[in-house]
């Protein structure tokens, strides 16, 4: 979980690192090609983490389920073991959005491109055609081939209470 975590640090600060340098630099020529190689980064970084990100959702909603359905079928003596793996699900939790933060910081990028003065014009071609080629490129952190974005990790953050709330009440019904 934590190797994830790490790399998504890493990419939001490669990130940050080319804005800064195009801020600096102002070349357009550069940052597309810098751009360029960036979203081929997000890209290969985002099919290998894949698997292991997908099989972190999985465990924290299964851990989650067991123990909400551990704690109304076991004794009270019994229910501060089933939320010891607590930490570990807030844990994946967060994980998956500093996932989302990756795609919402590469959805920032083109805004910031825009309010620079580039060769200090107020029209710039060039600097539209950046803008455009960073907004149309929609870089981010994906699953598959879904773009993960804070909306999607608070939609599944909300899903994942509605089961283990729906676990709870099966639960309660039968017992």
């Amino acid at each position: 979980a934590f190797s994830i975590m790490h790399i998504c640090c890493a990419i939001n600060i490669l990130i940050d690192a080319y804005c800064m340098h195009f801020r600096n630099d102002q070349n357009i020529g550069k940052g597309v090609n810098e751009w360029n190689m960036l979203q081929a980064l997000l890209r290969k970084a985002s099919r290998a983490l894949k698997w292991g990100f997908l099989l972190l959702q999985a465990s924290a909603l299964a851990m989650l389920l067991f123990d909400v359905s551990g704690v109304l079928l076991s004794s009270v003596s019994e229910n501060w073991v089933l939320f010891s793996d607590m930490p570990l699900i807030l844990s994946i939790g967060l994980v998956i959005f500093k996932a989302a933060e990756v795609t919402e910081k590469c959805s920032r990028v083109p805004s910031l491109i825009n309010s620079l003065s580039v060769n200090n014009k107020d029209i710039d071609t060039e600097r539209h055609y950046l803008v455009e080629y960073v907004t149309y490129s929609a870089a981010g952190f994906y699953v598959g081939e879904v773009r993960l974005t804070a909306a999607m990790a608070l939609k599944l953050t909300y899903i994942s209470g509605v089961a283990a709330l729906g676990v709870l009440t099966k639960i309660t019904a039968t017992a």
